[in-house]
């Protein structure tokens, strides 16, 4: 239960309604009737500005991951989840959705020593408030953000990770 409760928030790291960036989306869907419909407010995403990495691909690619959550697009979501892990399912899509109110990023930082992993690998921490009520009432969030050939993906940190290389320091270099 905890792995898929993990799985859950990783989804929702990027997602949020209220977000905080000038950014726009011309994406398309892949299939414009897969929509999530949320019941009441969805999600603030906040992502300041001093918070980015200097890789620009990077910081797009995480605006580019919540746009397409911000918009509900389950299938488009899934093409961005790396092919080493299974994205959550619809069902938990949506129930993130549900219980998640704000997601902040807080650190995204280059991790050099992961070998399971094509370099460069960006360690990305966010906080995670979730909606009344809740215990906890906010969770620690970390995903990964690399490329699978041209494309950039993200995956769950596993536990290892996250205990290992977890900075909360915006834009460093994270090493064990």
């Amino acid at each position: 239960m905890a792995r898929a409760t993990f799985a859950v928030l990783a989804t929702i790291l990027v997602i949020g309604c209220g977000q905080r960036d000038d950014t726009t989306s011309d994406e398309q869907s892949i299939d414009p009737t897969d929509y999530i419909r949320t019941k009441g407010p969805a999600p603030q995403f906040l992502f300041p500005k001093q918070v980015e990495c200097d890789r620009p691909e990077v910081n797009d690619f995480i605006r580019r991951f919540s746009h397409t959550c911000l918009k509900g697009e389950y299938l488009a979501y899934r093409l961005l989840v790396s092919r080493q892990v299974e994205p959550v399912s619809r069902e938990s899509f949506q129930k993130a959705w549900e219980a998640v109110e704000q997601v902040r990023i807080l650190s995204i930082a280059q991790v050099d020593d992961l070998t399971n992993y094509p370099p460069p690998v960006y360690l990305v921490e966010a906080t995670v408030a979730m909606r009344e009520p809740a215990d906890p009432p906010s969770r620690e969030v970390v995903i990964l953000v690399f490329q699978e050939g041209r494309e950039w993906v993200m995956s769950p940190a596993g536990r290892q990770i996250r205990q290992s290389q977890a900075t909360s320091q915006p834009a460093q270099r994270a090493t064990r």
